[in-house]
């Protein structure tokens, strides 16, 4: 992932995505980028990455993250946007600044628990 522009570490970072244990820093992981460099990079993640979701996987997935999106807007972060149609969160636009804001941190605190997880589903690693 490094040699295509993201910083990656292992353990907890703000603002960071993790895949398979790493968090990877950057860009919107809906990016063209970000989607190209996991495709090259695939393969060196645990059992060739995560398996591909099944139908009522996604739509679990889905309803928590709009869940999450909705909670979070409600504790006062009215700009933090909603899933986009294929299922993510559009956050490459925010920049860190906002996910270290008090706002977003007390609204993350109140609504993390609402983040989708499960069996087959990715984990999400935000501040």
């Amino acid at each position: 992932m490094t040699s295509h522009g993201f910083a990656a570490s292992v353990g907890h970072g703000s603002g960071q995505i993790q895949i398979a244990g790493v968090n990877i820093a950057g860009n919107d992981p809906g990016s063209p980028q970000f989607r190209s460099a996991m495709q090259a990079c695939q393969t060196y993640l645990p059992g060739g990455g995560p398996p591909e979701m099944t139908p009522a996987q996604q739509a679990i997935w889905r309803a928590g993250l709009a869940r999450f999106s909705a909670c979070v807007r409600r504790k006062g972060v009215q700009s933090f946007p909603g899933p986009d149609s294929d299922g993510r969160l559009p956050l490459g636009t925010l920049g860190q600044s906002f996910f270290q804001s008090p706002a977003f941190q007390r609204a993350y605190a109140a609504c993390k628990s609402l983040l989708p997880s499960g069996p087959g589903l990715p984990r999400i690693a935000l501040p």
